[in-house]
């Protein structure tokens, strides 16, 4: 398969960032357990273990001679604009989840090809299993030889949503309860990885995140049937924008479209 009016095997690059995914893995759990971290500008932590992985994500994906963007070396927009297609990174999602030794911290890779995400791996450092998609083509997890499909069959009585550990808000606190959903805590980008599974049926994030916390998680809750859809204009995200920064979101698992909570936030009445 190729990205769109773009020479570009995307089986061949999925290789790759599979690959990348897995070496990070490895390389973020040499350095689990270490405390040690700075602040960013944002006052965000920054471990050695971001850095590791960045290093080890870039030494694979620099084989593919596409550019690369990641919150540890941001591509500007003046070199990103005009591109058909990068890569865009995170190669730790969620350090204060590693630091706190929780286990709820991810990588995340998405290949951008005309402003569009056409591929997205999601890897788990600590049970080594890697979720990935590619457009089109459904969502899939892989554990080692076995790869199944993501086919979201759990049934909920109560849908349940999904909240941060460490970014939880009262307005989503306050949507929880008015819509007497229950509630996982979950870290990083392992959301979305609850929601395209159907461990979970909603992700409401109503505070701060950027594209690459978003991206591959974006794809591959779409590619297992749900949808992932912006707060204010009820569109699906939009990427390589000049700001990195993503609008609030809502996303919808495969058992929650057509539902209720779905069709209030469709009419505005959430």
């Amino acid at each position: 398969m190729f990205c769109q009016q773009f020479d570009v095997d995307l089986e061949e690059l999925l290789s790759y960032a599979l690959k990348a995914a897995s070496q990070a893995n490895e390389v973020i759990m040499h350095h689990y357990g270490e405390v040690e971290y700075e602040l960013k500008q944002d006052k965000s932590p920054l471990s050695k273990a971001d850095l590791a992985a960045h290093e080890a994500i870039c030494r694979i994906l620099k084989e593919t001679n596409l550019p690369i963007c990641s919150e540890e070396n941001i591509l500007p927009y003046d070199k990103r604009r005009f591109i058909e297609a990068f890569w865009l990174i995170d190669p730790l999602d969620g350090t204060k989840d590693f630091l706190a030794r929780n286990g709820n911290f991810t990588t995340n890779i998405a290949l951008i090809c005309q402003d569009e995400i056409v591929l997205g791996v999601i890897g788990i450092p600590v049970s080594k299993e890697l979720y990935y998609a590619i457009k089109g083509k459904g969502a899939y997890r892989k554990c080692g030889d076995k790869v199944t499909c993501l086919k979201g069959e759990n049934e909920h009585k109560i849908p349940i949503a999904c909240d941060s550990i460490h970014h939880s808000t009262e307005k989503i606190q306050e949507f929880i309860n008015t819509h007497q959903l229950e509630f996982k805590k979950i870290g990083s980008a392992l959301k979305f990885c609850a929601l395209a599974s159907g461990e979970v049926d909603i992700y409401p994030r109503f505070n701060g995140s950027s594209e690459w916390d978003s991206a591959a998680g974006d794809l591959i809750v779409r590619e297992s049937g749900g949808v992932v859809l912006s707060i204010s204009d009820k569109k699906p995200l939009r990427y390589n924008k000049a700001n990195l920064r993503n609008p609030h979101f809502i996303a919808f698992g495969k058992k929650q479209i057509g539902g209720k909570i779905y069709q209030k936030f469709l009419l505005d009445e959430l």
